[in-house]
């Protein structure tokens, strides 16, 4: 068992907090590519190894090897944090939570401080990884969508669509944001972290990576 830090934004930390999210996509990098190889016949090249692209199995299992995450593996979560100082002593604080509760954010007396810069002592989420698996951007299904922590969808009161639970603003019969399928709402909530050619437009590889969370472990 190993034990790596992985980062999450505060929304999806609520979700992990909630139960609601067991999946993560992360961007493979370098990212698969094919071409053409001797006498036409089509090759998979990764770091520097090839794999006939009539196969994606054999790609996949090949690819295993390269994950930075694997199945038993202990991550811990790395969160917008802040530390503070008080009469019972000093600790630590998480945006996550102060975005459901603002009186905390005015006990900060020191900035939000990103979740790259977290040290392992502050973390409090653990997650232990129980399947991990290669595919295309936009492979993900409904269920896989569900299962990444996106919410029920809204749609337009007035067209006599059902109402459904959402995480996007409303008013009245107004609604912001809103999706036909969970599997749209993470296409856009992708596009607003991707970066460059990561784009859903793009169905770049990525490694999907299913978990649970677990009390801390020893190591």
């Amino acid at each position: 068992m190993r034990e790596k830090p992985i980062l999450f934004s505060a929304p999806m930390v609520q979700a992990i907090l909630n139960e609601r999210k067991t999946q993560t996509r992360r961007v493979m990098k370098p990212q698969p590519i094919s071409k053409v190889w001797g006498s036409g016949t089509m090759w998979w090249h990764w770091k520097h190894r090839q794999w006939p692209d009539g196969n994606q199995d054999i790609l996949k299992a090949a690819l295993d090897d390269y994950t930075p995450y694997q199945p038993g593996d202990v991550l811990w979560v790395r969160e917008t944090f802040a530390t503070f100082e008080g009469a019972a002593g000093a600790g630590f604080i998480y945006k996550a939570d102060a975005e459901h509760n603002p009186p905390i954010e005015l006990c900060i007396p020191d900035r939000w401080k990103p979740s790259t810069h977290m040290p392992r002592e502050a973390a409090r989420i653990f997650l232990r990884v129980t399947d991990v698996r290669v595919e295309r951007l936009q492979e993900i299904s409904e269920a896989d969508a569900k299962a990444e922590g996106i919410r029920s969808y809204w749609r337009h009161k007035e067209y006599g669509e059902e109402w459904h639970e959402c995480n996007h603003t409303f008013i009245g019969a107004y609604v912001e944001n809103s999706h036909s399928t969970r599997r749209e709402a993470f296409a856009e909530l992708w596009d607003s972290l991707a970066k460059g050619d990561t784009r859903w437009e793009n169905n770049p590889w990525v490694w999907v990576y299913t978990f649970e969370r677990i009390e801390e472990a020893a190591m």
